[in-house]
């Protein structure tokens, strides 16, 4: 199990907060502030959750002393099943955390994700409007249901070129959604993403921006 002292350590190398750990995990901050002065012995569980969270923002814990950042990983993380839009959506509020980051969704159709799980689509936007990151989403021609209540956010390209999956680049990671089978595969590689990240902007420089 990680120390505490490591804690402090991955904090610094991400440059988080107490208080943005534990917005991250879901723990209370006076949570956080125990562990890290080391007041009681936390649950196995609560250490687990947050290795977990810090693993996924590029810390790299080695033994019970050891914190490096991972600077190129690769990593890939499967779900299917009823779950699998939760799971994506949980990564993707886990390092969406402010007006420096962006999600740069190409997608068929935009109303998969609402019909998908109403609930998490929901739980996407209002997250999005309290931390202020934002999106920008290419779909088809015939999309009318814009649930980012910004238009200017959304362009259309036709139905050939968007094909049958949905990609979504967030900070270092792509997410491949494929909704006839319920599943959603994410990879978190720095280069890959800046290459999906390169080829939605040249997308977004084609597509064609919809009537006001």
């Amino acid at each position: 199990m990680i120390s505490s002292r490591q804690i402090k350590a991955a904090r610094a190398l991400i440059n988080w907060t107490q208080g943005d750990l534990a917005e991250a995990t879901g723990l209370h901050l006076n949570a956080i502030n125990k562990i890290e002065n080391e007041a009681g012995e936390p649950r196995t569980s609560t250490m687990e959750r947050i290795q977990a969270v810090c693993e996924a923002s590029g810390v790299r814990f080695r033994g019970q002393r050891g914190v490096e950042i991972r600077e190129d990983m690769f990593e890939m993380l499967r779900f299917e099943g009823a779950d699998y839009i939760r799971h994506l959506i949980d990564d993707f509020l886990s390092v969406m955390r402010g007006p420096q980051d962006e999600a740069l969704i190409c997608t068929p159709d935009e109303r998969f994700f609402n019909e998908s799980d109403p609930r998490q689509n929901d739980r996407y936007y209002k997250q999005m409007k309290k931390a202020g990151f934002r999106e920008r989403c290419i779909t088809n021609r015939d999309y009318h249901l814009f649930v980012n209540e910004d238009k200017s956010a959304y362009r259309w390209l036709p139905e050939k070129v968007l094909g049958t999956m949905t990609t979504s680049v967030y900070v270092d990671r792509v997410a491949f959604i494929h909704w006839r089978v319920r599943e959603v595969l994410i990879v978190r590689n720095k280069s890959l993403a800046a290459t999906f990240r390169g080829q939605f902007e040249f997308m977004w420089s084609q597509a064609k921006p919809f009537a006001a």
